[in-house]
């Protein structure tokens, strides 16, 4: 056990001593990369400071607000896109293209059009976490079992209360899964 832990130090160690001494040397710029020691030093003063928490806070409301609003509008979007056969054909094509681009990759279109504040920030992250809730939610409707929904229409049960009684319920594990 003591050998492995002895490996597994002296490679992140070994990292260490390389990173601090490739800017100390000169072969890359302080600029681009600072070395650890500096590093560190910045975080104990943001600590101090308070700063730190003031920004992960702010970082925090950003990532909670973004995925917020991807809850409220792909969760009923995908149950829509599973449940309508003719509305996901519709928009099947158009989801497919679009999930494609990365969040990152739209980062600088989101500042071109939004600017630099909040909501291009906010942007990013419901791009990032919209796909994964969509897609699963749509799955979930999909693949909930006919013989259920077989037998709600035999006991007489319209499509509203098929959908609450059955897909809804049916599709919750896939659903928290794109969560």
């Amino acid at each position: 056990m003591s050998s492995e832990y002895f490996k597994k130090s002296l490679a992140l160690i070994t990292f260490l001593i390389i990173w601090e001494l490739l800017p100390a040397s000169g072969i890359i710029s302080k600029t681009f990369l600072s070395p650890p020691s500096e590093v560190f030093q910045a975080l104990v003063k943001l600590i101090v400071s308070g700063e730190l928490w003031i920004h992960t806070s702010i970082s925090l409301q950003r990532a909670f607000t973004g995925f917020a609003l991807a809850v409220i509008t792909m969760i009923p979007l995908g149950l829509l896109m599973g449940w309508y056969k003719g509305f996901e054909e519709i928009s099947d094509g158009l989801v497919q293209a679009m999930r494609q681009v990365s969040s990152l990759s739209l980062f600088p279109v989101f500042l071109l059009f939004f600017g630099i504040g909040e909501f291009s920030k906010i942007a990013v992250i419901f791009w990032g976490a919209q796909w994964p809730l969509l897609l699963n939610t749509i799955n979930g409707v999909k693949t909930v079992d006919p013989l259920l929904i077989k037998s709600a229409r035999s006991m007489g049960s319209n499509d509203l209360s098929i959908f609450r009684k059955v897909v809804l319920p049916s599709s919750l594990p896939s659903l928290f899964v794109g969560l």
